[in-house]
């Protein structure tokens, strides 16, 4: 769930937080394109270690917003719901620390800048809490702006049952054999010549040519 920072927020300038573009889709759409990258996918696999490559987590995840939300859908696809239960939400995790790491350099920087402001002018107030806003933020190491909302329930795409399979496959060649069969008959019908029977009493005419007369 993205939950951005207003438009006219001046504390945490300087940072990678999810600033509001005033559309909702426009700005959870910008943040399902920067996590659907190749990069991602390969600091996932690195995030899972084993056998997990850049290639098979960049394969079997799908990043997108939802239409008309705040919301991003990170859709896991795998041999076994377990497995891709575990792949949605490592992606989803790893994703996020590796923004934090980023978003917290950026965060001491900003805590550099404010903390003499906020020495100087002892009396201003406003110096003081976006210093207190940013350290709190700091010691969260957490991005307040993307958050893991929920997991939803596995979807198996299970194969059809053994005994539906093997009665659509003999339904399948029958009628295959049937239109084979009939397509035999027509074309039998169409090329084989038509045969007279001849009674006793009938003889076939026959005519023969010789040295011209007949």
């Amino acid at each position: 769930m993205v939950v951005p920072l207003a438009q006219w927020d001046e504390t945490f300038i300087g940072t990678s937080m999810v600033r509001d573009s005033g559309d909702a889709s426009i700005t959870a759409g910008t943040i399902a394109a920067d996590l659907d990258t190749y990069r991602a996918a390969a600091v996932v696999a690195d995030y899972l270690g084993g056998e997990a490559t850049a290639e098979i987590v960049d394969a079997g995840v799908e990043v997108s917003a939802v239409e008309n939300s705040n919301l991003i859908e990170i859709v896991a696809t795998a041999t076994d719901p377990e497995s891709a239960l575990k792949l949605s939400e490592e992606f989803a995790h790893a994703t996020l620390a590796d923004r934090w790491r980023a978003l917290a350099a950026e965060l001491d920087e900003r805590i550099a800048v404010i903390t003499p402001l906020a020495a100087a002018r002892p009396d201003s107030s406003e110096a003081a809490m976006r210093l207190d806003t940013l350290r709190i933020v700091r010691r969260g190491g957490v991005d307040p702006t993307l958050q893991i909302k929920s997991t939803s329930p596995v979807v198996r795409d299970d194969p059809l049952p053994v005994g539906v399979s093997i009665a659509v496959a003999i339904a399948a060649g029958l009628f295959i054999g049937l239109v084979a069969e009939y397509a035999m008959v027509r074309r039998r019908g169409r090329t084989e010549p038509a045969i007279e029977e001849l009674t006793d009493g009938d003889q076939p005419a026959h005519t023969c040519a010789h040295n011209g007369r007949r």
